[in-house]
């Protein structure tokens, strides 16, 4: 027999890990442990802060964070809005950076990854 097969998002999956987890700790980093709650808590807000700004389904959206627990929630934020993630090296000097933001693709909308996007996306984190 046939088995239906059914498309899941990682949004999706974070979402339902939320209804069967809530207060469990979905990510520890050093003193640190994040909730699933807090996980798509901080995700959504900052998704929606994407989508202020301008961020849209298709859109490329520049990630640079060191290796902590901002990344994935950057990233989970990202997938809520259906932009391409991109991972940043947190070593790049500017010139690297430049030739990112200059050489980007544009996005099927016509927008290119942004300074101002990725300062604000930083800002948003750090001021929690």
């Amino acid at each position: 027999a046939a088995t239906a097969q059914t498309t899941a998002t990682f949004p999706i999956l974070v979402d339902s890990l939320v209804s069967r987890f809530g207060d469990a700790t979905a990510l520890v980093f050093r003193d640190e442990s994040i909730s699933f709650w807090d996980l798509t808590d901080r995700s959504m807000r900052l998704s929606q802060s994407l989508r202020d700004l301008g961020i849209r389904r298709g859109d490329v959206a520049a990630i640079w964070f060191r290796n902590d627990p901002n990344w994935p929630v950057a990233f989970l934020a990202c997938a809520r809005v259906g932009a391409n993630a991109i991972a940043l090296n947190t070593r790049f000097r500017q010139a690297e950076l430049n030739d990112v933001f200059e050489g980007s693709p544009e996005s099927p909308n016509g927008s290119k990854v942004q300074r101002g996007a990725l300062r604000t996306l930083a800002k948003e984190l750090l001021d929690e």
